[in-house]
């Protein structure tokens, strides 16, 4: 990712953020939603139990990056993308 304070264009930051909330949005319909309940239990089918709470914590700590990450871009004009 671009990393500001060593030399990144901040041209780019407009594309990243719009990268960043796609998949933002593709998570939280996974993690979050009713709809994606079947979609989430088709990826932890073949995983046993603690296989499958592993790859939801992942995918909760994936999300809860990535809004941490758009929350930073979208409070600091000179911000570090490192994700």
């Amino acid at each position: 990712m671009e990393n500001l304070e060593l030399g990144g264009d901040p041209n780019h930051l407009p594309q990243i953020n719009a990268d960043l909330t796609a998949i933002q949005t593709g998570l939280m319909n996974l993690v979050s939603f009713p709809t994606a309940t079947s979609a989430l239990a088709a990826i932890e089918a073949n995983e046993s139990p603690a296989d499958a709470a592993a790859t939801t914590a992942q995918l909760q700590t994936v999300l809860a990056d990535i809004n941490l990450q758009i929350q930073h871009d979208n409070t600091d004009t000179g911000a570090t993308l490192s994700v």
